[in-house]
């Protein structure tokens, strides 16, 4: 049987697996839906070298903020952890950290680099595990991806 911690990392690599973007495997929502507290997940992230930040609350918004120019913008795109997922669970929340990194081409056939450290906030709700919060700080010096790709 699994414990909490496994569990977590588990869920933490499900969140990768649904940014890996190919032709025949396009970018969907449906991807993070079940990861996340669908109305309530805030989600704090600077995907932006120059620092732009995105701010929003919920699963709906995700796909506002993110599909359009994953959909669009991203042909082949894959992500990878750098390194330990760390995981520390206390009671019914627990945290995931990492840093990941990758890249891709886009549609235009600009290939892109990326890298950004993580931390994600989960919640215990009727035994079931789910995303609370997930913050994201791009490595500017690192990551050639551009806002605009995204959006």
């Amino acid at each position: 049987m699994k414990n909490d911690e496994q569990t977590i990392r588990e869920l933490t690599l499900e969140w990768l697996e649904g940014w890996h973007i190919e032709k025949d495997k396009p970018w969907s929502v449906e991807n993070f839906r079940h990861l996340q507290i669908e109305d309530e997940v805030l989600v704090i992230d600077n995907p932006d070298p120059t620092g732009k930040l995105y701010v929003f609350r919920g699963t709906g918004n995700y796909e506002t903020e993110w599909g359009p120019g994953a959909e669009s913008g991203l042909g082949n795109w894959k992500i990878a952890p750098e390194g330990d997922i760390k995981v520390k669970v206390s009671g019914d929340l627990a945290y995931s950290s990492f840093v990941f990194a990758g890249g891709g081409g886009r549609e235009d056939g600009i290939a892109v680099k990326f890298r950004q450290y993580a931390t994600f906030v989960w919640e215990r709700r009727d035994g079931i595990w789910k995303m609370a919060i997930e913050h994201l700080s791009t490595d500017p010096e690192y990551s050639t991806l551009e806002s605009a790709t995204l959006r």
